[in-house]
C-alpha cells in the first residue's frame, strides 16, 4: 500500500483491513528474523557499518488490505462506516492462511509479501468489491487506483529500501528461498477493521477507527477517536 502523497485539506488517509490475531504475531516475527539472519548471510557487505536495506513491518501494523482510500471526505466517515458494516454483515466468518513470503514484484522487489491462501482470496476479494461499490455512492469518495492491476490479497512482511539495487533483489530472493520452508500462520477472521494513517516523524502512524464484525449486522464497535 503506498500512501506517501499529501492530502487536500479535509480529507483522510483509510483503510478497511484484516488484521491478524495477536497468537499469529510470534511466527510472523519469526519469519521476518529467519529471512534477515539469512539476507546478512548471504550479502554481509550490506549491513555491515550501515542500515540494512530490509525495512521490516512492525508488529502492530501488520494487516492485509482490503481497501485503500487515498484521500476521503473527513465529514463522511459515518457514511463509510454504514458501508463497510453492510458489507461485513453480508460476509461470516471464515478462515484464513497465509501462503510463503515472497518478493515483489519479482524483476526489482521492493517489497516482502505473504499472500493469502487460495481459500480465503476469493472472501477477500469478494469484500473488496462490496466495499469499492459502496463507496460509489459517497459523493467525493473514490477508492485509490490500482494501476489497472487487479486486486491482490497480501500482508506487507517488509519493504525494501529505494536505493537497494539488483544486487540486493538478488540476495533477498535467493535468502527466502533459503529459509523454506516457513511456519506459516492462520486464523479465523471474525472482523474487519477501519483504520487511519497518518505521518509521525518519517513512518506511518495507523489507528483503528472502528471494528466491524462479520456476518452479525449490528453497529460497529468503536475503537478509536
Amino acid at each position: 500500500m503506498t500512501d506517501a502523497a499529501p492530502l487536500s485539506e479535509g480529507t483522510r488517509r483509510l483503510f478497511v483491513a484484516v488484521t491478524p490475531p495477536g497468537d499469529c504475531l510470534p511466527a510472523l516475527a519469526e519469519i521476518q528474523r529467519a529471512i534477515q539472519r539469512q539476507y546478512d548471510r548471504e550479502y554481509p557487505q550490506a549491513s555491515a557499518g550501515k542500515i540494512s536495506p530490509l525495512r521490516w513491518t512492525s508488529a502492530e501494523q501488520l494487516h492485509l488490505t482490503v481497501l485503500f482510500i487515498a484521500a476521503f471526505p473527513a465529514d463522511k466517515v459515518d457514511t463509510l462506516c454504514q458501508a463497510v458494516a453492510t458489507a461485513a454483515a453480508q460476509c461470516v466468518s471464515f478462515d484464513l492462511a497465509l501462503e510463503a513470503p515472497e518478493p515483489r514484484p519479482p524483476g526489482r522487489p521492493r517489497m516482502i509479501w505473504m499472500p493469502a491462501g487460495a481459500a480465503a482470496s476469493p472472501r477477500l476479494v469478494h469484500l473488496h468489491r462490496q466495499l469499492q461499490a459502496g463507496l460509489h455512492h459517497i459523493p467525493g469518495a473514490s477508492p485509490a487506483q490500482q494501476s489497472g492491476r487487479a486486486f491482490t490479497s497480501h500482508l506487507t512482511l517488509g519493504r525494501i529500501r529505494k536505493t537497494a539495487g539488483r544486487r540486493e533483489g538478488r540476495a533477498l530472493r535467493k535468502s527466502i528461498a533459503d529459509c523454506s520452508p516457513f511456519t506459516l500462520p492462520h486464523w479465523r477472521v471474525k472482523a474487519l477493521e477501519l483504520v487511519e494513517s497518518k505521518p509521525a516523524g518519517g513512518i506511518r502512524e495507523y489507528t483503528v477507527l472502528h471494528v466491524f464484525p462479520l456476518g452479525s449486522g449490528g453497529p460497529p464497535l468503536r475503537a478509536g477517536p
